[in-house]
């Protein structure tokens, strides 16, 4: 458990889910202080702290179309050809990534990505594409 003291009091601090919990425990007892942390512990798998259940996250490529070009669309209608820029930049960033959940997008899958495009095209499209990957 990582109760530790600091003051007069013990504190815990753990991850849970991609939070850190760093918290007092109010009490001068390590044994006291480390129940509570298991307590805490259990009161967020349960769900009882207030944690919202996340809506699953859609995968890249329906972000794109449902989400993304309807924005883009709407957005640059005074300019036409930034939209279809984005729209031609997203088909080989679709191709690749487009069946990945976002947030299960790395840096790895992007360097891939980028070392795979660069064999077939010019590095000044690779480097295009990749700055829409940032806009997207």
């Amino acid at each position: 458990m990582s109760a530790y003291k600091r003051g007069g009091v013990y504190w815990y601090d753990f991850w849970f889910r991609g939070i850190r919990y760093r918290e007092s425990t109010g009490l001068t007892n390590k044994n006291a202080a480390t129940d509570a942390e298991s307590i805490r512990r259990a009161e967020l798998a349960e769900g009882r702290a207030g944690i919202v259940h996340r809506d699953p996250v859609p995968k890249f490529e329906d972000f794109v179309k449902n989400e993304f070009m309807p924005w883009s669309e709407k957005q640059h209608e005074t300019h036409p050809r930034t939209h279809q820029y984005y729209r031609m930049s997203s088909k080989p960033l679709i191709a690749s990534l487009g069946k990945l959940p976002l947030d299960g997008i790395t840096t790895a899958y992007v360097e891939r990505f980028k070392m795979i495009w660069a064999e077939n095209v010019s590095p000044a499209s690779t480097n295009r594409d990749m700055a829409a990957l940032i806009i997207v």
